[in-house]
């Protein structure tokens, strides 16, 4: 295979490309890293048969293709087969024109997509003559040589649907066997989790994403690079094409088990540019359902963007440029509202007297700081004027906690590109992609809060660079080389807010959960820069494409948020602020805290990773409508051992696996001229990622790793308390030491990875428009469970009697079904089954098993007669098993239930309509009026996610009555509620799942979303069009819900009560579960899905030459 120019470049031109050449590769080499993916797809492949009109194999044709756009060439010759094949082609509109002596040249049109085989036979005619026979269209949708069942998205349809927030990964969900996995834009392919931010508790993800054949994974987050917290990674312009490939069964792909791939544009022999502008406005949005319901105002929510993107020719059919630049300016204020806090002059007196004791009538002096100072008053006083001040200051710090912040979400995107073609037999190509993100104010993204503070609301950077290098090589007609490099930095950085300086976190438990001061997640830095080199040599040979080639990479990750630090679990592990709780206002008030928890040490946390994939693969014709796949994979991470603790060797160890081979098989086969089956079965290995390492590991019990302390207040005056509120301790205070509960890898632990398996029919029902109809199958093995699992745990003791009451039952006693138990009240689990020394001892561990079975019908019509549309249903079921969740450690038997990922049914609807009116017309007015118009819909209707029915905390009661709790009144049903550290996660939701139902045997409501856009485009001159549009999201304003892990509903489905439930010392104990009914009870809705909010309008202008 030869690759050239159609223009020859004089000897003057030849040495300043070669000199442009070695500049950019030097660019690259002087940033002194190189990354690329685990999977290179940055290309697609070209191929077919060439036959005469007999239907005999002619061997020894020419075949000459040539990029439209930047004139290109690569030619070869058939083989004895008469197969003719270009494995590397960059994505684009090509010419093929075969010929060979005593035939007439044959000239056809196809497009090659990203990660695509492009199937195109060719039958010549006899004749002589220099007239070239053109076959008009373009190649079919079938894809009959490839086995994979994927979806690509062209640039026609990335530009012209409507997307709210422009961020081009939302269009993964628009394909089967894709759903949303959480509320952060994570995406579930095939029902695995989409990252670590997934809806279960230490996600570790099975996706990965590529940019132009480059990384885009953070092995940190096992996310997209930048995660949630920017908008968009790339922009949307920047995107040439994207694609999503759920079962690709070709070795090349490693590293994950769903795959995102995605092109930037490139430049072409013509200068082509576009300029836009996006405005999106609260002004012109509906309210969401519960801030209506609550009688809460509209959030405010300015967004615009704009950009511009321009390409083309630096050295004609050699050299070309593209540079996408793109700006975020979004005005987003967040609200805190908290009812239960907010005092107005109409309740201020009831407000006081109900949380302070404080008579009505009684004037309070105006702050004087703050917060409350401590004295030496321990109990409230309305005549003492320091009790008095004490709560006016308290007052003037929940005020100032409450109302409307200012929050930014500003982002600027800068992406250029250059493809160079130095010779015959070379192409380069190096792009760059540098994002800034800003957002004062933005570490929580949410539209409103309830619990958190204006002052806990910290600032969210994000600095992120990406590299990418790229280098073809043409050795002979059928050896060919392909070799990536490339560099990535990501680094996320939270910083206070300024508004309370040197304040530690105050956590106020009652009359409603508050946070104030500065949250642990206000200071931190999580940075993670990769660099790899990969290389790949193709080979073909009469029926086989043989390919071979290897992927390093090496990840260096550097944490020092302590994890990203709940506050929640600051109260129990502390954080390097301090933190106090308190049980109510008058502790606040008066300085008596619950508890103070600190950490000390160094924060940083820093590692590095490399990783390594080795592949063979061989793509097989065995005969002219049958093309078989076979391909073995091996690849690993290795993670450095940890710090050894000499009281417990096994935190010195993590068990790297070596082994992990992964072979592919696929098939395509063509019974018929319009119809493909395609089917395979392949083992793919998840990686590791490095957040599910450092928690598991930076708590080995040495305080030279990690110290603490936790005080409880003592009984002397709040003033001479150590420390005092508000001070915290200095780092070398004698009070911290090593925490007795430690946490390790399991040595049992092995590497996560996925069986899948598909079968897809395809069949062309009209020109440009096919039908699928296909099943995949999923097994994902050795996953991460999501409940802490404590190697020191006694073993459970005594029985739980649970009486469930009926359904209309507001007390106790009463009688129902009853199940007996084990006993899992929180103050009888009990330390020191394999070590009296520590406490608890949790390990990761991977038992976790899951099955995801799926039904998928997918129509799609390529650009025709002014449509374009992608459209498919999905019918899938997932579930869990082996103790992916699990409420009982010494018993995993009930954890066989619905995945947290099933959903039954999705729908998604994308498409394009270019009505071309003006021919209903011979006017000239009319057809001005009618001409350049678009229309442009995507519908998403899914079912809801599942859920587990909990129980409330036990009210241990001698009277059974729940005003009167009046003894431990624990939690029940979990044996992982206490065992979960600042490192592990606390099992199913933090509560004990209601007895005898099964987990996750709710499910929430459904998702139903209608998006569209209407444009006009105007014909300025030739070759210069302007456009304006309108887009309405949520078109009905359909109230949609998030409902995923618990999260977004109240789960609390009963509320237990006995005079021995809960008590924290009764071996065998006798409960009631009592229905948790009523308003805001079980089942009440408490969250907007992102995936759906409130209609708003966006408006817009593009102008594109």
């Amino acid at each position: 295979m030869r690759r050239e120019s159609v223009i020859r470049p004089s000897g003057r031109i030849r040495p300043l490309a070669n000199r442009l050449a070695v500049c950019s590769i030097l660019v690259v080499l002087a940033s002194g890293v190189f990354v690329t993916a685990q999977n290179v797809v940055l290309t697609g492949s070209l191929g077919g048969r060439v036959t005469d009109q007999s239907g005999a194999v002619v061997p020894g044709a020419s075949v000459v293709v040539r990029n439209l756009a930047t004139g290109v060439q690569e030619s070869a010759e058939t083989n004895h087969a008469g197969l003719y094949r270009f494995p590397v082609v960059m994505p684009g509109t090509y010419s093929i024109t075969a010929s060979l002596q005593g035939f007439r040249d044959i000239q056809v049109l196809v497009r090659v997509l990203v990660g695509s085989t492009t199937s195109q036979d060719i039958k010549l005619l006899v004749g002589t003559g220099a007239n070239i026979v053109k076959v008009s269209g373009t190649t079919a949708l079938l894809r009959p040589e490839e086995s994979s069942a994927s979806t690509a998205l062209d640039r026609s349809l990335i530009e012209e649907l409507p997307l709210n927030g422009r961020k081009y990964t939302d269009f993964a969900a628009l394909t089967p066997n894709t759903s949303y996995d959480g509320d952060t834009g994570l995406v579930s392919i095939a029902g695995q989790q989409g990252g670590e931010d997934s809806g279960y508790a230490n996600g570790n993800g099975s996706n990965a994403f590529t940019v132009d054949g480059s990384n885009a994974t953070s092995n940190y987050f096992a996310d997209i690079i930048g995660r949630y917290r920017i908008p968009y990674l790339y922009g949307e312009d920047a995107i040439q094409e994207f694609q999503v490939a759920v079962s690709p069964y070709s070795a090349i792909y490693g590293g994950g088990a769903g795959f995102v791939n995605a092109v930037t544009q490139s430049g072409s022999n013509v200068f082509h540019g576009s300029a836009f502008y996006y405005n999106r406005n609260s002004a012109t949005a509906a309210n969401d359902a519960l801030d209506k319901a609550a009688g809460f105002p509209r959030p405010e929510d300015d967004l615009q963007q704009f950009g511009a993107g321009m390409g083309g020719p630096i050295l004609r059919n050699r050299l070309w440029f593209f540079a996408d630049y793109e700006q975020q300016l979004r005005n987003n204020p967040i609200s805190v509202i908290n009812s239960a806090l907010a005092t107005t002059p109409a309740n201020l007196s009831s407000f006081l007297l109900a949380n302070f004791g404080i008579p009505t009538g009684t004037t309070l002096p105006p702050p004087n700081g703050p917060y409350p100072m401590p004295g030496s008053d321990r109990t409230p006083d309305p005549t003492n004027p320091v009790y008095l001040q004490q709560v006016s200051n308290t007052l003037s710090a929940l005020n100032s906690n409450l109302g409307t912040k200012a929050r930014k979400r500003n982002d600027l995107v800068f992406t250029p590109r250059l493809d160079y073609q130095p010779s015959s037999r070379d192409g380069l190509f190096l792009s760059f992609n540098v994002n800034r993100f800003n957002s004062p104010g933005g570490v929580i993204t949410d539209p409103t809060v309830g619990n958190y503070g204006t002052q806990t609301l910290a600032n969210a950077y994000v600095r992120t660079f990406q590299a990418s290098l790229g280098w073809t090589h043409t050795f002979s007609s059928n050896l060919l080389n392909e070799f990536h490099a490339g560099s990535s930095d990501d680094n996320q950085i939270s910083t206070p807010t300024g508004m309370a300086p040197n304040t530690p976190t105050i956590i106020l438990d009652s009359p409603a959960p508050f946070i104030l001061g500065n949250a642990p997640f206000s200071v931190g830095r999580v940075f993670e820069r990769q660099w790899s080199l990969a290389d790949r040599v193709d080979y073909v040979i009469g029926k086989h494409t043989l390919q071979f080639g290897f992927d390093m990479n090496r990840a260096w990750d550097s944490d020092n948020n302590d994890g990203g630090a709940d506050p929640n679990e600051a109260v129990e592990f502390g954080s390097f602020l301090g933190s106090y709780e308190f049980s109510n206002l008058e502790a606040l008030a008066l300085g008596e805290y619950n508890v103070f928890s600190q950490s000390s040490g160094n924060p940083t946390f820093s590692f590095a990773v490399p990783y390594y994939g080795f592949y063979a693969q061989d793509t097989f014709r065995a005969l002219p409508h049958l093309t078989l796949e076979m391909g073995l994979r091996e690849d690993f991470q290795v993670y450095p051992q940890p710090a050894e603790n000499p009281a417990f060797p096994l935190t010195g160890q993590y068990p790297n696996q070596f082994r992990r081979l992964a072979p592919r098989v696929g098939f395509a086969w063509q019974p018929a001229a319009k119809t493909v089956v395609r089917g395979g079965f392949g083992q793919f290995y998840t990686n590791m990622n490095g957040l599910n390492y450092r928690n598991a590991v930076v708590s080995n019990g040495l305080a030279s790793q990690q110290s603490s302390v936790s005080a409880s207040y003592t009984s002397g005056p709040p003033n001479q308390q150590l420390p005092t509120f508000p001070n915290i301790l200095s780092g070398n205070s004698p009070l911290f030491g090593a925490s007795p509960d430690i946490s390790l890898v399991s040595p049992q632990f092995r590497a996560p990875y996925i069986l899948q398996a598909s079968l897809q029919i395809e069949r062309e029902i009209f020109e440009n428009t096919t039908l699928s109809i296909g099943t995949t199958w999923n097994h994902g093995v050795h996953l991460l469970s999501g409940s802490a699992y404590d190697l020191n745990l006694n073993p459970l003791q005594g029985t739980t009697t649970y009486v469930v009451c009926p359904p209309s039952a507001t007390a106790a006693p009463c009688t129902g079904r009853t199940m007996i138990l084990p006993n899992m009240d929180n103050g009888l689990l009990t330390e020191g089954r394999i070590n009296p020394n520590f406490d608890e001892i949790n390990e990761l561990i991977s038992p976790g098993q899951n099955y995801y079975n799926s039904f998928f019908v997918q129509l799609q019509r390529r650009m025709s007669r002014g449509l374009a549309l992608q459209l498919s249903y999905t019918f899938a079921k997932s579930i869990m098993l082996d103790g992916m969740d699990f409420n009982n450690q010494f018993d995993f038997s009930n954890t066989h239930a619905p995945s947290l990922l099933d959903q039954r049914h999705r729908i998604a609807f994308a498409g394009v309509y270019r009505p071309e009116m003006e021919r209903l017309t011979s006017s000239e007015t009319g057809r001005a009026i009618l001409s350049g118009w678009r229309l442009s819909s995507v519908l998403e209707f899914s079912s809801g996610r599942p859920y587990a029915g909990l129980l409330s905390p036990a009210c241990t009661s001698s009277t059974l009555s729940f005003s009167n709790c009046d003894g431990a009144n624990g939690n029940l049903n979990d044996s992982a509620f206490n065992q979960d550290t600042a490192n592990t996660a606390a099992g199913i939701n933090g509560g004990g799942p209601t007895p005898g139902i099964g987990l996750n045997s709710f499910y929430g409501p459904w998702l139903e979303r209608i998006d569209v856009g209407l444009a006009r485009s105007f014909s300025i001159q030739e070759g210069k069009e302007l456009q304006f549009q309108v887009q309405a999201f949520n078109l009905f304003n359909h109230a949609n819900y998030y409902v995923q892990n618990g999260d977004g509903i109240n789960q609390l489905q009963y509320n237990p009560i006995g005079t021995n439930c809960g008590d924290g010392a009764t071996p065998n104990q006798l409960c009631y579960l009592v229905p948790n009914s009523g308003p805001g009870n079980f089942g009440a809705l408490q969250e907007i899905s992102p995936n759906g909010l409130p209609r708003v309008l966006q408006f817009s202008i593009r102008f594109t030459f």
